[in-house]
């Protein structure tokens, strides 16, 4: 038909055009660039320092207080550092979150190494610091679906 014809024809001159004359690439034909965004490496100091900021923050002020913007002017930095390591403040608050469950594990692991008593087992929970921030990341989750899904850990398959 005509109208097809005139379509593949229209086609063929535009993407000709856009080959062989770049001067006349019209910016909304142009694929853009998708390059990966970097982020800063998990072993930096600087990035240890900010999750320290949030701790300190989540246990002195409440979940509500922590913010980029916060944690940058806490430590003297540019909002745009806290983005180059943590994009997103749910970034942000996932790796405290991690990195507190990861040495919780290491306390208890020690405190029953140690001794295998059930009273140093039991001191390991009595930290009142701790116990804080696991209140005010339950309270985080209930805002926050990736906190949640963090927190709720894998889904295990058959259980209701």
């Amino acid at each position: 038909s005509e109208g097809a014809r005139g379509e593949i024809i229209r086609r063929h001159n535009r993407d000709f055009c856009l080959k062989n004359m770049p001067s006349t690439k019209a910016p909304s034909v142009r694929k853009k660039a998708t390059a990966r965004r970097r982020i800063g490496s998990e072993k930096s100091s600087t990035r240890a320092l900010m999750l320290d900021t949030v701790e300190r923050l989540m246990r002195d002020e409440g979940y509500a207080a922590v913010t980029s913007r916060r944690v940058a002017r806490e430590l003297d930095l540019k909002p745009s550092l806290v983005h180059y390591y943590f994009p997103t403040t749910d970034d942000l608050f996932l790796a405290t979150y991690r990195r507190l469950v990861d040495d919780e594990v290491l306390r208890q692991d020690e405190a029953y190494q140690a001794t295998q008593s059930a009273k140093a087992i039991w001191g390991s929970y009595r930290n009142r610091s701790r116990n804080v921030l696991a209140m005010e990341f339950m309270a985080l989750a209930n805002h926050r679906p990736a906190i949640r899904n963090e927190i709720r850990g894998p889904r295990r398959v058959g259980l209701r």
